[in-house]
């Protein structure tokens, strides 16, 4: 099976969207699916967007942004201290939800922060950027008409043919958070129009109020609340 959070849901549908590789897994198993972003809330991200923030890193010549190994987290040097771990909390809810933390132990913020924000290149990064401007899920804008020519054979990007994914007949499991920032209902459910006519045949979704992003990995009571549908679609299928 193939079990997945946040932005990976991209991985998946992309493959199947261009035909690169089949999927082949029994099941898929989905954590606050991220695919399309242009109903999403985060204060941040919107700043982000409009300051271009991401094309001056690839100005500075900046490859990678947070990543895991090798680069320092700022964010779990802050965590650390207790005295910084409110102004820490309310980061991540500007960025994932308000709701974030209302079912966790404070103690664990070192560890969210040693994981969350999981780092990315910032190609990614512009590219999702592009997406949230323009509204939809196209291939990557090279900037210049002479480069997208080069590499689509046309001057701006085209769009991925999201018609695809009407042949997903793979039995998928969606949870998400109703105070998710960056897999908002209203994103979850244009993506969900992609997919077959026949949903309920192959998908189903749960929505947790009290949740947003992050909660579905780390709040406490996630073993009751996600990873038990998770085990039991797991069996069923």
């Amino acid at each position: 099976f193939f079990f997945f959070n946040d932005t990976a849901t991209t991985e998946i549908y992309t493959e199947q969207i261009v035909g690169s590789v089949r999927c082949v897994q029994e099941t898929v198993v989905g954590l606050g699916p991220v695919f399309l972003i242009s109903n999403q809330g985060s204060s941040i991200i919107k700043d982000i967007k409009y300051a271009h923030i991401a094309d001056v890193l690839d100005k500075l010549h900046l490859h990678g942004l947070l990543r895991p190994r090798g680069e320092y987290n700022p964010l779990l040097g802050l965590a650390c201290l207790k005295k910084y771990r409110v102004f820490v909390l309310t980061i991540l809810k500007l960025v994932c939800g308000e709701a974030t933390g209302k079912y966790w132990d404070y103690n664990i913020l070192p560890i969210v922060c040693s994981h969350e924000p999981g780092g990315s290149s910032v190609k990614n990064v512009m590219h999702w950027m592009q997406n949230y401007q323009k509204e939809g899920f196209y291939y990557f804008d090279y900037g210049t008409e002479a480069v997208n020519l080069k590499h689509y054979n046309q001057t701006t990007p085209p769009s991925y043919p999201t018609s695809n994914l009407k042949q997903w007949t793979t039995p998928t499991l969606f949870i998400s958070g109703k105070q998710d920032y960056l897999a908002t209902q209203e994103d979850l459910k244009a993506f969900l129009d992609l997919l077959p006519e026949e949903q309920e045949k192959y998908i189903e979704t749960k929505l947790i109020d009290d949740y947003s992003h992050i909660d579905l990995v780390w709040a406490q009571n996630a073993a009751e609340w996600v990873f038990k549908d998770v085990v039991e679609f797991l069996e069923k299928h």
